[in-house]
């Protein structure tokens, strides 16, 4: 492999050099640069040098002062000279041992030229020499050239055609021929040219610091924004041969676009599909032919029958956060946001088959419920009460969170968010904001929710339940849960006894004490129902402390 610049030790290989003795300064030979050659015909020439020179002269010019060399020597150095010849004979039989011992020291070579030798006969292999290193240089630069245009075409090539990150990588694999990788942080997920990489296997399970200590990591990195990492199956610190530098960086330029590309085409996805569930739970889609034109944005496997989730937090009076000094206002949009971007997060990972959007401040998910509606209702409850918990436990934050009634055509889920709004209204009226309601199990509820009155909710109770306020606490809520246990049962005494673990006298006697209290007829049957009634918003409202 030819070195990369021509240095002295090259020039005193030339045959025409092979009687010059190299006099003093052998440790510069191999690394001071030749890339011109001249005659030094006085000692002030030194003045004119520009670098690189291989300069020749007689022992004429320091006839007089044999030590002056010493200062031409370092200002030689100074400026960057190769070497100097000197012709040797005519008036100096050698050099001063002084002059020998700078040149070592400055690893400045000294050649000895015998008298025999004409410069011309120097001069022109020299400059042979140099120029077909110079033109060698200029072939590697011309190769190198081509080599990066026909690499960054055949990237832009891949890009028009439509490639995106996979094809990328098979393509920078091809010209490295090393295992590459490519991880995208706005999609969180491994890239990689074929579908079962071992090398993404794994890598997929090494920490990210250890990772870029590890392997040779670029990062991708756009307007200051860290966007992933492209890593290729090489050392970090191991020796990156030229040509693979510039094709990662292309490899590095062409992922980075098409990561932007990705982004603005889930973006205006993003926006055509919020506008899509808008104009659903609105009602204003709702021509099957328009509804065919947008369903595409829902995916294949988004399948009836379907159902609307509804999240709902209300700040209130809650006091604002402030941390640092510099004051940092944790305000309501903003949990807003944490609390509907973690739930659409928790639902996408654990249950899938979900689009979420805003209507005004409240959060909506459109559901799909296939292929086992029942079953994944409960599913739905299960996770939804288990997010509410676990999210309040950990950030001390309440909300409501409604799941409205199914339906089979997904032009009338309208109705499904009209269901889930009044439930929501009704939660915020009785000031029910620790829940999850589901419409289909609310049973009577569902009939009365339409007031959103929360005074005459609360006076509604207190008419059938308010009595109980004359007696020690834990005595009316015994009282209240005898009642609600004889509704349940149709008021059949054995089977209330029965659930409640009551002897059947022990019941009968209670129901009288409680006759005795209340100022209706237990009796009535219009009476029962109206209790029943009341008995349901008391239970659906845990925060209504009446007594």
């Amino acid at each position: 492999m030819a070195k990369k610049n021509l240095t002295v030790s090259d020039i005193l290989n030339i045959p025409a050099l092979k009687d010059c003795d190299l006099l003093a300064g052998a440790g510069g030979a191999a690394k001071r640069v030749v890339s011109r050659v001249g005659v030094m015909d006085s000692p002030d020439s030194a003045d004119w040098m520009r670098g690189g020179e291989f300069l020749l002269t007689t022992d004429f010019v320091i006839r007089d002062n044999p030590r002056s060399l010493n200062l031409i020597i370092e200002e030689l150095c100074r400026r960057n000279v190769a070497a100097l010849g000197i012709r040797l004979g005519r008036f100096l039989a050698s050099i001063p041992e002084d002059v020998l011992a700078m040149a070592d020291k400055m690893d400045f070579p000294l050649l000895g030229i015998p008298g025999h030798i004409a410069f011309s006969d120097v001069i022109g292999p020299v400059i042979c020499v140099i120029d077909r290193k110079q033109n060698e240089s200029f072939e590697k630069q011309t190769s190198r050239l081509l080599f990066q245009e026909h690499v960054s075409r055949s990237f832009l090539e891949l890009m028009l055609a439509g490639g995106g990150c996979k094809s990328i990588l098979h393509h920078l694999k091809n010209i490295i021929n090393v295992d590459a990788a490519c991880f995208e942080r706005f999609s969180g997920v491994w890239v990689s040219p074929e579908e079962d990489s071992p090398f993404v296997e794994n890598i997929s399970t090494i920490p990210s610091k250890n990772l870029r200590e590890t392997f040779y990591t670029l990062p991708l990195d756009m307007d200051g924004e860290n966007l992933g990492h492209l890593i290729i199956d090489h050392p970090r610190d191991g020796a990156v041969p030229e040509n693979w530098q510039w094709t990662l960086d292309y490899a590095r330029i062409a992922i980075l676009l098409n990561i932007q590309k990705e982004k603005a085409r889930q973006e205006a996805r993003f926006r055509y599909k919020d506008s899509f569930l808008q104009g659903l739970v609105f009602g204003h889609i709702n021509r099957q032919e328009d509804i065919n034109e947008y369903l595409f944005v829902l995916g294949p496997e988004f399948l009836p029958p379907y159902v609307i989730i509804l999240g709902g937090y209300d700040a209130g009076d809650e006091p604002s956060k402030v941390t640092g000094i510099s004051a940092s206002v944790e305000d309501p949009i903003s949990l807003r946001e944490g609390i509907w971007t973690s739930l659409y997060n928790y639902l996408s990972l654990h249950y899938g088959r979900v689009h979420s959007t805003m209507v005004g401040e409240r959060h909506v998910s459109l559901v799909s419920l296939h292929p086992a509606p029942g079953e994944n209702i409960q599913l739905l409850e299960r996770l939804l009460r288990k997010f509410r918990e676990n999210y309040s436990s950990e950030k001390g934050k309440t909300f409501s969170i409604v799941l409205g009634g199914s339906v089979k055509d997904i032009g009338r889920i309208s109705s499904s968010f009209r269901q889930a709004s009044i439930c929501m209204d009704f939660a915020g009226a009785t000031g029910s904001t620790e829940a999850v309601f589901v419409w289909e199990k609310m049973g009577l509820l569902r009939l009365l929710m339409s007031t959103s009155n929360r005074e005459e909710i609360r006076l509604y109770v207190e008419q059938y339940l308010g009595a109980f306020s004359s007696v020690r606490p834990s005595l009316a809520r015994e009282y209240i849960e005898t009642l609600y246990a004889l509704c349940r049962n149709g008021w059949n005494l054995r089977s209330s006894a029965a659930e409640m673990h009551l002897h059947y006298n022990t019941l009968r006697y209670r129901i009288k004490q409680i006759s005795e209290i209340v100022s209706f007829d237990i009796e009535d049957p219009e009476a029962r129902q109206e209790l029943l009634i009341a008995l349901k918003l008391y239970y659906a409202n845990k925060e209504m402390h009446i007594f």
